[in-house]
């Protein structure tokens, strides 16, 4: 359904759900970081010691971060909600509806006032108090860590890589966030052509 009804027709055709061991990888896959080692409990490796991304059963996940996508293809499906009207999977009304501001606490606090950020459907929040909102979202397992985020004045962009932490600490997406928002506030000309057609 997924492939089907959501992805197919933002054209990210080469999102698919991904494999438990490491030969397991499709075409195009980057290995992912090899720091720890543990027993695998599923897969073709059951019951030998393999790195930590290869000991998950990453297809049970689907929904909770089993999905592999180059950026182009999380790009695709970013840029399919920035003309609401024109979007190829959901109605203007059911986009608005996605981005909604929770009405229990996710979206307020204990006071009633709306939070800062919220969590909608699928999607954190964070409104610009000027009418727009940043939208987005990020992923981190052992091995691997992921942003896409659609900025309140149109810019969009995703971060993957193919290991978690950075040498800091905390997430390489999170580490590098800041400095992608920096890096777009100080462009003052965007390119208007689109690049989409030179990759499948």
């Amino acid at each position: 359904y997924v492939t089907q009804h959501v992805l197919g027709p933002v054209g990210a055709t080469g999102m698919r759900i991904g494999g438990t061991a490491r030969e397991e990888l499709v075409p195009g896959e980057v290995e992912y970081g090899r720091d720890r080692m543990i027993t695998a409990s599923f897969g073709p490796r059951k019951g030998e010691r393999v790195h930590v991304p290869y000991a998950r059963c990453i297809p049970v996940m689907d929904a909770n971060g089993g999905w592999i996508a180059s950026v182009v293809d999380l790009m695709r499906f970013a840029v399919a909600f920035d003309k609401p009207d024109a979007c190829p999977i959901l109605h203007q009304g059911s986009i608005e509806a996605m981005f909604a501001r929770p009405k229990d606490s996710n979206g307020y606090d204990s006071d009633g006032k709306p939070r800062i950020g919220y969590y909608a459907f699928g999607w954190q929040v964070t409104p610009n108090g000027r009418g727009g909102q940043t939208t987005g979202h990020g992923g981190n397992m052992e091995g691997t860590s992921s942003s896409l985020v659609r900025r309140h004045d149109g810019i969009n962009w995703v971060v993957l890589f193919n290991a978690h932490a950075s040498p800091a600490g905390g997430s390489l997406a999170g580490a590098i966030r800041e400095r992608l928002h920096l890096a777009a506030d100080s462009v003052k000309e965007w390119p208007t052509h689109d690049l989409f057609g030179q990759f499948r």
